[in-house]
């Protein structure tokens, strides 16, 4: 199981890549636990064709993400599964940091740029995450960020973006900290994680995706 360390410094807004290893290991994490979940979200986006529907690309790669960050962390590191509103997270053995995939805009992942945010509308989960985060954070944080008080709990994203020149996918593990108009835009910590290069060829639609965020209700009658 990978613990955070005892003795830790105050996160940084900005960790860069060169420092991720032991940032994301504070957060009982690891680098290659990131990028093979990511991995797995480009080789099932690589399966689509021309036959499948226009978003089938974003929608497999963030399936697959998912779905493999899930696998590594509950097998392999003791972490439990969580869902909210439909949101998939994974959540730390200890139940105070939970995780959600997200994509990105072309910031994602860039040391220097535009500052990311998601790229498509969030629903009531993430806004609600985001607004926990706000009450959660204590006023002096040391690494392994947390919540505050026993029942807090503070969501990051694992935020990504597939680019296409170079062709590489981008991503960052993030703690939100404003949603404007459906949208996360602003972060109170970014850890970039380093790139990874693809030699699947790009998929039909980079661009699609992804992932989804909403209650379901009955239907009246």
């Amino acid at each position: 199981m990978t613990q955070p360390a005892a003795d830790e410094p105050l996160l940084r807004p900005l960790t860069p890549a060169a420092e991720a290893h032991r940032a994301l290991a504070n957060l009982g994490l690891t680098v290659d636990v990131v990028h093979a979940a990511l991995h797995s979200g480009e080789q099932a986006a690589s399966n689509v064709t021309e036959y499948h529907p226009g978003i089938a690309a974003g929608m497999e790669r963030w399936i697959a993400t998912v779905a493999a960050l899930r696998n590594r962390l509950v097998e392999k590191h003791e972490w439990a599964l969580g869902e909210l509103q439909n949101s998939p997270r994974v959540v730390r053995s200890d139940g105070k940091i939970s995780i959600m995939v997200i994509g990105g805009t072309s910031g994602t992942g860039r040391e220097g740029g535009p500052i990311p945010s998601t790229k498509n509308k969030r629903g009531p989960s993430t806004e609600g995450a985001v607004g926990s985060n706000q009450l959660a954070l204590p006023l002096d944080i040391a690494l392994p960020i947390a919540g505050a008080g026993a029942e807090e709990i503070l969501t990051w994203v694992l935020l990504y973006h597939r680019a296409k020149d170079p062709n590489e996918t981008r991503a960052e593990l993030s703690l939100p900290s404003k949603i404007v108009d459906g949208r996360i835009v602003d972060w109170k910590y970014r850890i970039i994680v380093p790139p990874i290069s693809h030699d699947f060829p790009l998929p039909l639609d980079v661009d699609g995706d992804d992932d989804i965020d909403f209650p379901i209700s009955s239907r009246g009658r």
